[in-house]
């Protein structure tokens, strides 16, 4: 009956990629690297051609790792992960997407791409820096994202489970000041039935997204802003310096919270600027929304006409471990619940 033919594995190695430091050409490139067939491969990429080749042929369970250097232009990820096989894309601080204007694009969009880590690099020079679309259980991780023209991160279009965790995330709204919010979830009323959303008019139901241990400053809207339709996340730990905010388009707090079910724990505010009112803000937008947001152990040194905590719709929690200084009203308009 004879032997079993061995299993051969094979390597394919393409020669005579050039560096991604200051030898970005035009086109003409192939994918680099060592590629091992089927998922569990690192692709390693060197040029911007190579990075978006590799994105383009990713699967689950591969792992995109960038050399250090300059990557021009706008790149995008529509291929899925799976929760047991993730796909990564990482690299140092010194790998560097750039779209080079700020006044259109996104620098890397991640559309329907889900269970995907993005880890380590720089994200700079965009419209928007970084932009999920219908992508769930993605994780930006310790990454360096800034100098936009509206946003710096937006998760919108049923946006669910992601973790934006650790980065820096600064220079926000240099063309569009009102917009120019750090990190931005869901979408506005007004912005459901335009021509980027999925919505179809209806809410934008990004839910449960965590934004925690960031470092936000220089933005000219919001640090972080909780759009009407989404509920049930987390913002923890984060750093927040308001010195760059414009008041432009309303932006007169670090947080702006008009969902619902919002844990918003173990914050630190600074540096209001001249244009601060409040540390954060409850709203209502729309009837029914702004609701059960819980304040616990927030640090804000708002030196601001307003409140720490003012809070504009009913039913939300602010405890009494939240502490203030600076604010010329006080800690909260709203009767204080618990020591917790």
């Amino acid at each position: 009956m004879g032997w079993p033919r061995p299993l051969v594995l094979v390597i394919i190695l393409v020669a005579g990629a050039s560096s991604a430091c200051g030898n970005d050409s035009a086109g003409g490139e192939s994918p680099t690297a060592a590629r091992l067939v089927g998922g569990g491969a690192t692709v390693r990429v060197s040029t911007s051609a190579e990075l978006s080749t590799a994105l383009g042929d990713v699967v689950p369970g591969q792992t995109i790792k960038l050399a250090d250097g300059v990557y021009h232009g706008n790149f995008e990820l529509a291929r899925p992960g799976t929760r047991s096989e993730p796909i990564r894309i990482i690299g140092s601080r010194r790998a560097v997407l750039d779209s080079g204007t700020l006044s259109q694009g996104y620098v890397l969009h991640l559309d329907g791409a889900n269970h995907v880590r993005v880890v380590g690099i720089t994200v700079r020079n965009g419209q928007k820096a970084v932009v999920l679309d219908q992508s769930h259980h993605v994780e930006l991780r310790r990454m360096n994202m800034h100098t936009t023209g509206a946003e710096v991160v937006l998760l919108r279009n049923y946006s669910r489970d992601n973790v934006v965790r650790n980065n820096l995330i600064h220079d926000a709204g240099l063309v569009s000041p009102g917009y120019g919010e750090g990190v931005y979830v869901g979408q506005s009323k007004g912005n459901w039935s335009s021509p980027r959303s999925r919505t179809g008019g209806g809410p934008d139901t990004s839910d449960r997204n965590v934004v925690i241990g960031n470092r936000i400053f220089d933005t000219a809207a919001e640090c972080i802003d909780l759009k009407e339709g989404t509920t049930g996340g987390r913002i923890v730990d984060n750093s927040m310096d308001g010195t760059g905010l414009t008041g432009a388009n309303y932006a007169d707090s670090w947080v702006d919270v008009a969902g619902n079910d919002y844990s918003v724990i173990e914050n630190t505010g600074t540096n209001s600027g001249t244009t601060l009112l409040d540390g954060y803000q409850t709203r209502v937008m729309i009837k029914g929304w702004g609701r059960g947001n819980v304040f616990r152990r927030n640090a804000s040194a708002v030196n601001g006409d307003g409140y720490a905590i003012r809070v504009l719709s009913p039913r939300n929690s602010v405890y009494a471990s939240n502490t203030q200084t600076g604010a010329r009203e006080g800690l909260t308009n709203i009767a204080v619940t618990g020591s917790r």
